[in-house]
């Protein structure tokens, strides 16, 4: 149970740095756009290692879709460290501006950026079976509190006049 609130912490927090990746366009500021993905891609990375430790574990779905999800989990791995590996190399050498003479190794990880983004559509995919068969209810309490004397009131209004008087006490 704790390994699950630790997955969906980081999901969470993979899930806000992905707002900064799209607020924060590549050609106006590289630096603070590409720090946001790293740090997207791997708290989504972990994410996923997590849930499908959690997956082979706990024995939650077929073998088959253990096996998928294992390989697509550890295929974003590589394609998380082969992304940020070559970005951070980029960001110590030029500063985070464009350079270039480094752009085959710009293109190399945007190679696999891309790669970790589809395959990470992939894992979350294998949970559609999962899904499909979900049902949610929605249960709503209120709870409602009367002023019991607007309401003896208010009843008084309302019914014939033979009934005019009643109150809530007890007759004898």
């Amino acid at each position: 149970m704790r390994t699950h609130r630790i997955a969906c912490a980081l999901g969470i927090a993979g899930i806000f740095c992905g707002c900064g990746v799209a607020a924060f366009q590549h050609q106006d500021l590289p630096v603070t756009h590409n720090i946001f993905a790293a740090t997207f891609f791997t708290f989504a990375m972990l994410h996923v290692l997590l849930e499908t430790v959690i997956d082979y574990k706990h024995r939650l779905s077929s073998r088959f879709l253990r096996k998928i999800r294992a390989a697509t989990a550890l295929l974003v791995t590589l394609c998380v460290i082969l992304f940020i590996t070559p970005m951070a190399y980029l960001i110590g050498v030029c500063g985070g501006h464009k350079c270039p003479q480094r752009e085959e190794i710009r293109f190399f990880a945007a190679i696999f950026e891309i790669a970790a983004f589809i395959l990470l559509i992939i894992w979350f995919a294998t949970y559609y079976p999962l899904f499909r068969t979900l049902q949610f209810q929605l249960h709503v309490h209120r709870k409602v509190t009367l002023d019991e004397e607007a309401l003896v009131a208010k009843l008084n209004d309302k019914m014939p006049p033979t009934w005019v008087g009643y109150t809530n006490k007890k007759l004898n």
